[in-house]
């Protein structure tokens, strides 16, 4: 699953919060990983 599409998601449900979006990308790497 690409980090791109997570952070679209992301910021889809919430694009005022950038931290959001931020820990969105961080649990992809995590569960890429």
């Amino acid at each position: 699953m690409p980090r791109g599409e997570i952070s679209t998601k992301a910021n889809l449900i919430n694009p005022n919060k950038p931290s959001q979006r931020r820990g969105a990308e961080t649990d992809a790497k995590t569960r890429s990983t």
